[in-house]
């Protein structure tokens, strides 16, 4: 409408020094002027709303999409994580769902807008002048072509740009936690000058971008305003002919100027395309994940006794080399059992196959006498007590890092289980007692203390089987003997499995399994084992030795 308005002016008004038709309406210069103020101030007010509106339907668009890849998340398979560092998966769900994001708002805000302006006037253009809309239009095949060959050359740049940026997120997944350890070994220079380099390789891909992305969209810019002298030429020879006049030629060279801005936003638009194209193909990589199989999903049993039979299980996690090699074990309800070996003998691996973490293995697990892989994942899960050699606290308050995973519980629950757990003690004299506020992976508590917080959170769940992975293999004698009292109340009428490289902690233990190569050498009880005089033997030998060694050691230096 400006544009029209414009013409009819510079004809009507200022050529003919009166009036103008506008709508049948007669007016004058002032009201003219006024009208296309109106026109103008309406435009902005359309356009701020438009761009509110479509701001936040593209945020929760981008709020769902982190939804969603984060819960797909949850439900991968651990030999997703096995391949595929934590710091690129945090790099999906921030940066690749910000660059979604940008173009997302570019497309809903501009791109509509945009084609149907583009659209609009080419329809005006070619009633108002068919001659200069094909001369308007001459630059637009060369933008076409130039687009063709750049998005072919700046795609996979754009690839090479994420896996720097990736490796970047990964760098500070691995480092920032790790800052003790950094610390500890004076690496405080080496590890800046590592993420230095992969700065600087990013930057480097980046520039490289940069060059061919600044080249295209000045080398389209000027086409683009080429096409502006080349009407004025055309249009300017045919008014001076008498053919055309000059309101007309003035609404056409704006008209044309609105035609450009189009053009040249698509034209450009193929460079946030290509970025967001190379994150996108990242965050599908999740999306279309397969996720863990619940195979049994609704399969519940009336109550989990505990009785776990592995029947000729082999696995391996690359198909290359077997982990574990024809396991066959069965362990009765409420049985205690020690799980031996030396470092990389697979104990953790059979761990991680009863907790279902993997169930590409060949053979069968039974629980219960039912294959576990027909049984309900979250039951089963939820049936089971785990704690880690190394627990994982979450920055949250002590009370409900305890209640983690159990729902909704009362009070007296979590400080019974903390009592179990010989927590109460210690918690009680904390700042805020059980409000306290933990700082990232627990900082704040003790090793031993974080320990005794795992147990509560197990006693808090009640599991029918109970797995502790090297319990105590980290803390001082005292913490230990009252670990143990914690576990020793822990693993009444419960199936339990513990890994141990501590003999000692074994003591409540009814049947020891004794694993090497990722085969069971030896199961039975203590009292077999050491009858049996096999491997078990040696490395109660060895660790006595130990044992006598350092107690003669401390008895001289007092």
């Amino acid at each position: 409408i400006p544009p029209d308005i414009t013409g009819r002016m510079v004809d009507g008004v200022l050529a003919a020094q009166g009036n103008t038709q506008v709508l049948g309406f007669t007016l004058g210069l002032g009201q003219v002027v006024f009208l296309l103020l109106s026109v103008i101030f309406l435009q902005w007010l359309v356009a701020a709303f438009r761009s509110y509106l479509l701001r936040v339907v593209g945020d929760r668009m981008i709020v769902d999409m982190k939804n969603d890849i984060y819960a797909k998340a949850q439900f991968l398979p651990m030999s997703f994580y096995d391949k595929t560092s934590t710091g690129s998966v945090i790099n999906r769900v921030n940066s690749d769902t910000a660059n979604l994001q940008g173009f997302i708002l570019r497309i809903s805000q501009e791109a509509v807008t945009q084609g149907f302006l583009l659209i609009g006037l080419i329809i005006i253009m070619f009633v108002r002048s068919p001659l200069l809309s094909v001369v308007s239009l001459a630059p637009v095949p060369l933008v076409v072509f130039g687009s063709r060959i750049f998005g072919k050359k700046i795609s996979p740049k754009y690839r090479r740009i994420w896996r720097r940026g990736s490796a970047i997120s990964s760098l500070l997944a691995d480092t920032i936690p790790g800052v003790r350890v950094i610390k500890a070994f004076t690496n405080e220079d080496s590890a800046i000058q590592k993420f230095k380099h992969y700065c600087e390789e990013w930057f480097h891909e980046d520039r490289g971008v940069a060059k061919i992305s600044t080249a295209y969209s000045h080398v389209v810019g000027f086409l683009v305003a080429c096409g502006t002298p080349i009407i004025w030429a055309v249009g300017g020879g045919r008014v001076q002919a008498g053919l055309l006049s000059a309101g007309l030629l003035v609404t056409f060279i704006t008209y044309a100027g609105q035609f450009y801005g189009p053009v040249n936003f698509f034209a450009t638009l193929n460079d946030s395309y290509q970025n967001t194209l190379a994150s996108v193909e990242k965050i599908l990589d999740i999306l279309d994940a397969e996720p863990e199989h619940d195979f049994g999903k609704g399969d519940t049993l009336e109550r989990l006794e505990g009785r776990i039979e592995f029947q000729a299980v082999n696995f391996s996690f690359d198909r290359s080399k077997k982990v574990l090699s024809n396991v066959n074990l069965l362990i009765e309800p409420g049985d205690t059992i020690g799980i031996v070996g030396t470092t990389g003998s697979g104990k953790s691996t059979l761990i991680n196959l009863l907790m279902r973490y993997y169930d590409d293995y060949d053979g069968e697990i039974f629980i219960d006498g039912q294959n576990l892989k027909e049984i309900d994942m979250q039951y089963y899960r939820g049936q089971i007590g785990y704690v880690q050699q190394e627990p994982l606290m979450f920055k949250d308050s002590v009370f409900n890092n305890i209640a983690y995973g159990a729902g909704k519980v009362h009070v007296e629950q979590v400080l019974s289980a903390a009592e179990v757990a010989n927590a109460h003690g210690f918690i009680a004299r904390l700042p805020d007692a059980y409000d306290t506020m933990l700082g990232e992976r627990g900082v704040g508590l003790s090793g031993g203390e974080k320990q005794r917080v795992s147990i509560a959170r197990a006693v808090l769940k009640n599991p029918s089987i109970l797995i502790l992975d090297e319990a105590t293999a980290a803390v001082d004698s005292e913490t230990e003997h009252l670990i143990q009292q914690a576990i020793e109340r822990l693993i009444r009428g419960r199936t339990t499995l513990m890994i141990a490289h501590r003999l000692s902690t074994l003591r409540k233990a009814n049947k020891i399994i004794v694993v090497d190569k990722g085969e069971i050498i030896e199961f039975g009880s203590p009292q077999e084992l050491m009858e049996l005089k096999g491997k078990y033997y040696k490395l109660v030998q060895i660790q006595t030795m130990a044992e006598e060694a350092e107690t003669q050691r401390k008895t001289e230096n007092f």
